[in-house]
This record gives C-alpha cells, sequence and structure tokens, in this order.
C-alpha cells in the first residue's frame, strides 16, 4: 500500500522518459514491508536496491531469496530475463490482476519465476505451454518443496519463487 504501481513505472523504472532509476529503501524490519518490498523486487525485476542494513542483516530469508535469484543466474549473460513491464513477452503467463512477474530463463532447461503481489491473497494458476517443457517439475526453491500443478497461494502484498525443470532436457 505504499507505493502507486504508476510509480514503480515511471520514478522507478524511469520508462516515461529513461530518466535514471532510484531505489526503494524506505524499510523497516517488519514483516510486511519487507514482504512488499519483495513483492515488488521481484514483480519488476529490481535487483538492485541500497541495503540500509536493515532488510539483508537482519533478515534472512530475505537475503536467502535474493540469493536464490543471483545464484540462478540472474544477470548473467547468457540467461534471459522477461520482466513483467518488459517488451518481450515472456515465456509463462498467469491469470490472477494483481501479480506482476518476472521470468528469468536458463539456456539449461530451468526457469525461474520472481512472483509479486500487488493485491490481496490470490490463487494463482501458471500457463508453462510456452515454455516448451514437455514434462517438467515444479519447486518451491525456499522450501525445496515440489507442486503437483502449476499453481499457488500468494499472500497479500508478497511475494513467492517458482522453479520449473525441464525433465525432458
Amino acid at each position: 500500500d505504499r507505493f502507486l504501481e504508476s510509480q514503480f513505472l515511471s520514478d522507478i523504472l524511469g520508462i516515461h522518459s529513461g530518466a535514471v532509476s532510484f531505489p526503494i529503501v524506505t524499510c523497516e524490519s517488519k514483516k510486511n514491508e519487507l514482504d512488499s518490498l519483495l513483492a515488488v523486487m521481484f514483480a519488476y525485476g529490481f535487483m538492485n536496491i541500497t541495503d540500509q542494513g536493515v532488510p539483508l542483516r537482519k533478515n534472512t530469508y530475505v537475503r536467502d531469496a535474493i540469493n536464490i535469484v543471483f545464484d540462478f543466474g540472474y544477470g548473467d549473460p547468457d540467461v534471459e530475463i522477461f520482466p513483467y513491464w518488459g517488451d518481450n513477452t515472456p515465456p509463462v503467463s498467469h491469470d490472477a490482476k494483481d501479480i506482476r512477474m518476472t521470468v528469468v530463463r536458463r539456456n539449461d532447461g530451468k526457469t525461474l519465476l520472481m512472483i509479486g503481489n500487488l493485491g490481496e491473497t490470490t490463487q494463482v494458476r501458471f500457463d508453462l505451454t510456452k515454455l516448451g517443457y514437455a514434462n517438467c517439475k515444479l519447486t518451491n526453491p525456499e522450501t525445496g518443496q515440489e507442486l503437483a500443478t502449476p499453481e499457488i497461494s500468494v499472500e497479500r502484498r508478497s511475494y513467492a519463487l517458482l522453479m520449473i525443470e525441464n525433465l525432458n532436457q
């Protein structure tokens, strides 16, 4: 509830004028604020933040979630990134109106969904057809839990990560 979506797209991304982005830094150690920070970071691919020592040092789940993204290869030259706001159509879509998502795809048959919920708690079903994975494994990379179907629940103003692995690779 702290920021409008239009602010993400104009002020932070600067896509209206090519302006230099500014980071979201006003975050304390409150779980709801940290969850909303991760939701915005993952939804829009804002992986350059100014850490004033609060989120990353004191809250291991925040540090761990960010590390999952970078350890997967986010930002590496051979990894494709499809931010929600980008020009390229992502190879994964969903059915939830308040979900924004950055798709990160490696060439080894693994894809990471960085999911941000800008609304209330919601159930999200993903369409994986465009990935072209005939047989895949879905895993929550934070818990290691496998999912039977391509759907998850995302809490209000929170985030989720979903790993998709092509088993026919």
